[in-house]
């Protein structure tokens, strides 16, 4: 007999980091630091919209980003940051640490319920049936 029926786990930083590549990074199209980056993206009021699911697409993301820095970005940077940080997201989603998913896969066996809580955004998501977290 087990003690436990169910676990809830997070997505993000839980079972998946999305890990910034050595070379070029969505910070590096508009010459900020990650640290400095990341002020931006995880601003209050857009990361609410955006973990709420209140943003429709990704370019809108993106658009709302760039919008509160004190830089001017044109189309072409834009475009750049959406396709690094849809590849980040991609990456943390498809290649995921084999132990996490032997770890999943053994509760699955024994019969434990898991559930996926996530505030994962439209990028975020993009790429989630291609997981192996997914089943």
């Amino acid at each position: 007999m087990q003690d436990i029926e169910a676990i809830f786990f997070d997505l993000f930083f839980t079972l998946i980091t999305p890990k910034y590549h050595l070379q070029q990074n969505e910070n590096d199209v508009i010459g900020l630091s990650v640290k400095k980056w990341e002020l931006y993206t995880e601003n209050e009021k857009i990361y609410k919209r955006r973990a709420m699911g209140n943003m429709n697409s990704p370019e809108e993301i993106i658009n709302e980003i760039v919008d509160i820095m004190p830089l001017t970005v044109n189309e072409v940077q834009k475009k750049k940051l959406l396709t690094f940080r849809k590849e980040r997201m991609k990456n943390a989603l498809i290649n995921v640490e084999f132990e996490i998913v032997e770890t999943i896969q053994k509760l699955y066996d024994n019969g434990i319920k898991m559930c996926l809580i996530s505030n994962a955004d439209i990028i975020d998501a993009m790429y989630w049936a291609e997981s192996p977290l997914y089943n």
